[in-house]
């Protein structure tokens, strides 16, 4: 997705936007780490999502917006915030291999000083439906 773009649930097109097509339309966010509004592009809008996912959201932004967002230079000089981010292993994939990468991963990409705040693991997406106490990625 491009910085600045946004993609919105059926009941969010349909309370900012009405029977209009939402796609091409755009919402204002006002961030509280940089001042100003940001104007995000609609850029699709999703299916209906099911009343028991355990992921729960109103828009879905694109990743590359955060710097302007958040008035930092570059992903790189932010890493303490919680990011989940969700694959798909394939069903031949071992787990432990991937997460012995994660050690080299944090070396080449996260500044020495930022890396104390930062933590990689996998968790399988079934355990998270009771533990909730880690945005929902229990420890």
């Amino acid at each position: 997705m491009n910085p600045l773009s946004v993609i919105i649930t059926p009941e969010t097109a349909g309370r900012y936007f009405g029977n209009d097509d939402p796609v091409g339309r755009t919402i204002y966010f006002q961030s509280k780490w940089n001042p100003g509004k940001f104007a995000f592009t609609v850029t699709g809008v999703t299916g209906q999502i099911p009343s028991n996912s355990t992921i729960k959201f109103d828009f879905l932004a694109s990743f590359s917006s955060l710097p302007r967002v958040m008035g930092v230079p570059s992903l790189n000089d932010s890493w303490d915030g919680p990011i989940w981010t969700y694959v798909l292993l394939d069903r031949n994939s071992d787990p432990e291999t991937l997460t012995s990468q994660f050690p080299r991963f944090a070396e080449k990409y996260i500044p020495k000083g930022d890396f104390h705040a930062t933590g990689f693991r996998l968790v399988p997406l079934k355990a998270t439906y009771y533990d909730k106490g880690d945005g929902g990625a229990p420890r």
